[in-house]
């Protein structure tokens, strides 16, 4: 290997169909960006509880998988934007 990055490297997420762009983050990297730990992220991936995507034994999420998982976790009142949107 010369350094250069592959070809298929360098393609776009949001050149796949279905896929909105940006990156795929392994479960460390989400544990870390949700603040949650690997085993509560695999578990919930057995029991097909969160989004995410596996290719053979390798599990990714997107940014939008972290985005549900938090919208499908939170808890408490609505902000005021989104209370001032639903009445």
């Amino acid at each position: 290997m010369n350094g250069e990055p592959s070809s298929v490297a360098t393609l776009e997420l949001a050149e796949f169909p279905g896929h909105s762009g940006g990156r795929l983050y392994t479960v460390v990297e989400a544990s870390k960006m949700l603040g949650l730990p690997t085993s509560w992220i695999y578990q919930r991936t057995r029991k097909d509880a969160i989004p995410f995507h596996k290719f053979g034994k390798y599990i990714r999420f997107t940014s939008s998988d972290l985005a549900e998982i938090l919208a499908a976790y939170s808890r408490g009142p609505k902000k005021p934007a989104e209370a001032s949107r639903g009445g």
